[in-house]
């Protein structure tokens, strides 16, 4: 009969009883296991007696190879880079392969394959299909090599990607296997490197400079959402700013780049103005990005750039100590410590301080001019590093009202310079004062008769530089000389002191002093004159002192004062040396005497000084000294004339009384009272010796009176003289100092008419230079002076070197 394989039917047809027919089919075995194939009468005309015999039914069992596959890749994939799959192909069948066997993998976008090999197959790409083949069987649970497919990881590349390889053919059967995904995830790293250079490494404060900063992205991936951040260090000072891509804000420094593709690079130029000195550190740093950046090593840059400016300094110096009236001088250098020369206009400026004018100003190179008290200096070459400009030279003329101290101050300025904390200097300056002040003094005539005025005119000069205070010239007339009165031009004159006390005195001025003087000496009186004080520094010495010399003439006709001197004695002792000052108690007298008649200074300070002299008594030489004069006469006494030069007496008269009634006139005089000393005694009546002087008494306790001169009550001067002493002891007029202004004289005729006279005044006069006019002369007035030695005894001239005149008025 047929088989009909679509149905499976065998259509036999008739078939004799006891006869067999038979049909083979010849099959592929497509599945492994036990397969059962089942044949069934499924037709017959006749019936069958026996249904149990109608179906028969062999099994074999189907064996093939199972091929599967597997993929893997290692960690996330990364934009911008490679990743590697491991595709792996298995027989887990229980027969090996046969036949071609083919594994096919199509890449996901973004992950493009570029590389696909494995031991063993042969691989080709095509787009994103990977296909790789091979023939050699595969024994059951064996693998073959692993094909490693490479692939270039998009920047577009979606995350995550999900890769699927299969295998096919080999001989296998099961195809539920034969396909495996790999789920992949896609991830960016972006290492941004950021890199900064600067236009120069030094410059000027107040130039510019560019800072370049560049963004390099060195992948793999694109980054995104990009910014740096540089933000200009003190020291800089923003001008503008160019980037190559984004926006910079120069107030945050922040430099918004955005996206920068892998391998890209955006670059910042920044120009700023250096404004100080030193080293200035600007760093830019990578403050945002979206990816990862697997290299934070880089992700800042710094460069440096040194401010460099010129640093003027200024000093300022002086030789101390200014001088008052004179002109000092100041001297400013300007020197640049910095390490860049200076460039532009410099300017000096020193304002002298109150006292010190400035009158001048210069130096080489520089213009300088002077306002009041500024003197400012100008230049615009510029100044070397470490140098300095030639200096500059101040005159100031220091004037009079200066203070003692004073301090200057300059300050440099300009030349590009940055740092003020140098730019001034301070100079303290000593200001004192010299004043040469001399002192010149003439008179008016250069010989004058006794008696006679002269007149000293003393000039105290200031030849500066500075003015002087607290100036005095001290002019105390000397003997010979009697003051009258003084007319200084400033200040005031103390006749007893001698001190013209002047005060200020300009610098370039003086002041005059003219002294009234009476002459009262005879031969060369030198009156002398001398700067006694003066506040300040007087530079010269030399015309500090200045005399002025007359010659006093003795009045024609007058005679000389009374000399009483002992005469040479045979077989004597030496000429009568030593002497005897009367105690205590008198200074004291005299001290009282004095404070209680002040209006009579004069007189009194005459009687002070005849204290200081008369009270002497005269011993003979290597006599003891004792308490009473008697004590000092010698044993053997010689004659009076070998004593006194002519006879002489020494015996006390006696007088008796005597009724006195006032004189209506001048009277020859016979006997004079002192009261206030215990006088009561004889007056003679003497002349003029041979060599021109008054005679004396020719016995020591009488009073002699010049005959040849006025009487007393007459209009002028009467002259009454007496001993002080003899070698016995104390004479008439031994206590005549002890007078007082206002102690009364009286002076009466041998009929007892008696003139009164008041004592006016007490003057001790030098034996040489005795003021004979004034003593003998022509007088205003009725006038008597007694006359007496005093001061101390010279033993060469045997006399006393001074007489005490007691002048007194008639009343």
């Amino acid at each position: 009969g047929t088989y009909n394989s679509a149905t499976g039917v065998w259509n036999i047809g008739a078939l004799a009883s006891a006869a067999s027919a038979t049909l083979t089919l010849t099959a592929t075995v497509t599945t492994t296991g036990s397969i059962t194939n089942t044949a069934t009468k499924t037709a017959e005309t006749e019936t069958d007696p026996n249904l149990a015999n109608d179906s028969a039914s062999a099994s074999i069992t189907g064996q093939a190879a199972d091929l599967t596959i597997a993929k893997s890749h290692v960690g996330s994939f990364v934009r911008g880079s490679t990743g590697s799959y491991s595709v792996t192909v298995s027989n887990i069948g229980s027969v090996a392969s046969s036949g071609l066997v083919t594994v096919t993998d199509t890449l996901p976008a973004g992950l493009t394959p570029s590389v696909a090999s494995g031991t063993g197959w042969s691989c080709g790409i095509a787009a994103q299909t990977v296909t790789c083949t091979r023939s050699d069987a595969l024994a059951a649970a064996g693998s073959y090599p692993v094909i490693t497919i490479t692939v270039a990881v998009g920047q577009a590349a979606a995350t995550p990607r999900t890769n699927t390889a299969s295998v096919s053919g080999g001989g296998e059967i099961n195809t539920g296997n034969d396909s495996a995904s790999d789920l992949t995830t896609v991830t960016s790293q972006a290492d941004i490197a950021v890199a900064k250079i600067v236009s120069s490494g030094s410059a000027m404060v107040g130039s510019n400079i560019d800072f370049t900063i560049t963004v390099t992205n060195a992948g793999p991936s694109n980054a995104t959402g990009v910014q740096v951040t540089d933000q200009l260090p003190a020291g800089l000072t923003f001008v503008s700013a160019t980037p190559s891509a984004g926006t910079y804000n120069s107030g945050t420094g922040v430099w918004n780049i955005g996206a920068v593709a892998s391998g890209a690079s955006e670059t910042l130029t920044i120009t700023a103005t250096v404004t100080t000195v030193g080293a200035h550190v600007n760093t830019a740093t990578k403050t945002a990005e979206n990816e990862t950046d697997p290299n934070a090593g880089n992700n800042s840059a710094s460069a440096s750039i040194n401010g460099q400016a010129p640093d003027l300094t200024i000093a300022k110096s002086h030789v101390d100590p200014f001088v008052r009236g004179t002109s000092g001088g100041y001297t400013l250098t300007v020197s640049n410590v910095g390490p860049v020369p200076s460039s532009g206009l410099v300017t000096v400026s020193d304002a002298l301080p109150a006292g010190l004018t400035p009158s001048s100003a210069s130096g080489t190179g520089w213009t300088c001019g002077i306002v009041a008290q500024v003197v400012t200096c100008t230049r615009s070459d510029a100044l070397a590093a470490a140098g300095s400009y030639p200096a500059i030279t101040i005159t100031v003329a220091v004037q009079q009202s200066a203070a003692g101290s004073v301090t200057n101050n300059a300050t440099v300025a300009g030349g590009g310079e940055v740092n003020a904390a140098n730019d001034s200097a301070s100079d303290p300056t000593t200001v004192t004062s010299r004043a040469d002040v001399g002192v010149t003094k003439t008179a008016s005539n250069p010989t004058v008769i006794v008696g006679s005025p002269v007149t000293y005119t003393v000039t105290a000069f200031n030849a500066g530089p500075s003015d002087a205070t607290g100036v005095q010239v001290t002019d105390l007339l000397p003997a010979g000389l009697t003051f009258v009165s003084a007319s200084p031009s400033s200040g005031t004159y103390d006749s007893v002191t001698g001190v013209w006390t002047i005060g200020s005195l300009p610098s370039a001025t003086s002041a005059t002093l003219t002294l009234f003087a009476t002459v009262t000496g005879t031969g060369t009186i030198t009156n002398g004159a001398t700067k006694s004080a003066e506040n300040e520094i007087d530079p010269n010495l030399g015309n500090n002192a200045v005399s002025a010399a007359i010659v006093g003439q003795a009045a024609p006709g007058l005679p000389g004062p009374p000399n009483g001197g002992m005469a040479p004695a045979p077989n004597q002792p030496d000429a009568p040396r030593g002497s005897l000052i009367i105690g205590a108690g008198l200074i004291g007298f005299f001290g009282l005497l004095f404070l209680r008649r002040r209006s009579q200074r004069v007189a009194m300070a005459a009687a002070l000084l005849a204290f200081a002299t008369l009270t002497t008594i005269v011993a003979p030489a290597g006599a003891p000294l004792s308490a009473a004069p008697a004590a000092n006469l010698v044993a053997a006494r010689p004659s009076d004339i070998e004593l006194f030069g002519k006879p002489i007496s020494t015996v006390k008269p006696q007088l008796g009384a005597l009724a006195f009634q006032p004189a209506t006139g001048p009277i020859v005089p016979y006997r004079i009272r002192i009261p206030a000393l215990g006088i009561d005694t004889v007056v003679e009546s003497v002349g003029v010796t041979a060599s021109g002087l008054m005679d004396v008494p020719s016995n020591i306790w009488d009073a002699g009176w010049l005959e040849t001169g006025a009487k007393p009550g007459a209009a002028g001067q009467a002259i009454i003289d007496g001993h002080l002493d003899s070698v016995r002891g104390s004479a008439v007029f031994s206590d005549l100092h002890r007078l007082q202004p206002g102690d009364r004289v009286y002076v009466s005729d041998a009929a007892g008419h008696e003139a009164a006279f008041s004592v006016t005044a007490l003057q001790v006069e030098p034996l040489d230079g005795f003021p004979t006019l004034r003593v003998f002369g022509p007088a205003k007035g009725r006038l008597l002076n007694l006359i007496t030695c005093a001061g101390h005894f010279d033993p060469v001239r045997r006399t006393y070197d001074h007489r005490l005149v007691v002048s007194a008025t008639l009343v």
